[in-house]
């Protein structure tokens, strides 16, 4: 077997996105390190209701780590250089003592300190002035780009706060295109179409969260049918 390039049996995940565990890279504190569960999560479950189609891909091609790996090639081959500062970046996959992980960028705010995503943000704060204009700024990024979200959770989404106090939205997880035969990434209209539907089931969840806040900023969640943000 392999030697192990990165260690991380002794250090502690300093978070938990869906089915994976994040650790600091030692290598580059800018840098994170995602590994999968046992039981594969949402990854196990796709090759279960795959049915036959399974047998046609190799056993790792629903594993999360290769997912978000395919999906960000895809996208830096259509998008190229500069790489939008929306999207967080992937460095690769890497071999650990406790599995095969996933590089990712690790996004932090000006400051240093780590970014909320936006279901923390929102459960902290509420749906508050910075966060509408966040979402209004990642609609504009989505539909500008063509970027298609697979995911539309509030929490695959990071809230990087700038120098000015304004915040950055960062997609971090969720990229990617669920259908069998993927029309919405080859046709344009049908990939607006998506977005826009993804979209919605984004704002569901955001208001979802929002209300459960008790904020007064949660009190404002229906406005969110609001002009800029559908």
């Amino acid at each position: 077997m392999a030697r192990p390039e990165v260690i991380l049996g002794a250090a502690r995940p300093f978070a938990r996105g869906g089915c994976r565990l994040i650790y600091r890279d030692p290598r580059d504190d800018w840098r994170a390190v995602k590994i999968t569960v046992s039981g594969g999560g949402e990854g196990a479950k796709k090759r279960a209701e795959a049915g036959w189609i399974r047998y046609l891909h190799r056993h790792d091609y629903y594993d999360e780590n290769n997912r978000q790996w395919r999906e960000h090639r895809k996208l830096a081959r259509r998008m190229g250089l500069p790489w939008p500062r929306h999207l967080s970046r992937c460095y690769g996959l890497v071999r650990t003592d406790v599995g095969v992980g996933l590089v990712v960028e690790r996004v932090a705010n000006a400051d240093g300190t780590p970014a909320l995503n936006m279901e923390e943000y929102l459960r902290l704060r509420g749906l508050d002035a910075r966060c509408r204009r966040a979402l209004k700024e990642l609609r504009r990024f989505l539909l500008g780009r063509r970027v298609l979200l697979r995911d539309a959770a509030a929490s695959n989404i990071v809230l990087r706060e700038q120098g000015d106090g304004t915040l950055l939205p960062v997609i971090v997880d969720g990229l990617g295109n669920s259908e069998f035969i993927p029309v919405s990434g080859w046709i344009p209209c049908a990939g607006r179409r998506k977005i826009g539907k993804r979209w919605r089931a984004l704002l569901g969840n955001v208001r979802k969260l929002a209300r459960q806040a008790g904020s007064r900023g949660a009190t404002q969640a229906g406005k969110l049918s609001g002009k800029g943000l559908v």
